[in-house]
C-alpha cells in the first residue's frame, strides 16, 4: 500500500506492505487469539512452497486422519454416509 494513501486511511502502518504481509499477519493473529484462549493450534511452516512440500503436506495429512480415525475407534475406510449418499443420488436421478 503505498504510504501517503495508508496515512490518509488512518493507517500509518500499512504503508509499504503487500497483500502478502497482510496474510501473514492475519494468520500469526489467528493462531495467536486461538492459542490466547485455550484453543489448541498447529503452525506449519514450509521452507519452499513446491510440489514435493504440497504432496508431503498431503500425504501427512492422510496419514494423520487415518491414525486418528482408528485412535477414535473409527474405520476411516468406511464411508457409509458417502455410501449412502451416492444410492440415494442413483435413486432421485432414476425418479427424475
Amino acid at each position: 500500500m503505498d504510504e501517503k494513501l495508508a496515512r490518509r486511511a488512518g493507517e500509518p502502518g500499512f504503508g509499504g506492505k503487500h497483500i502478502g504481509d497482510l496474510v501473514a499477519a492475519q494468520g500469526r493473529a489467528t493462531a495467536d487469539t486461538l492459542a490466547r484462549n485455550g484453543r489448541p493450534t498447529r503452525q506449519i511452516h514450509i521452507e519452499k512452497l513446491d510440489e514435493r512440500a504440497v504432496g508431503a503436506l498431503l500425504m501427512h495429512f492422510m496419514l494423520e486422519t487415518i491414525l486418528a480415525g482408528y485412535a477414535m475407534g473409527v474405520d476411516p475406510f468406511d464411508q457409509p454416509a458417502v455410501e449412502e449418499g451416492k444410492i440415494l443420488a442413483k435413486q432421485y436421478l432414476a425418479q427424475g
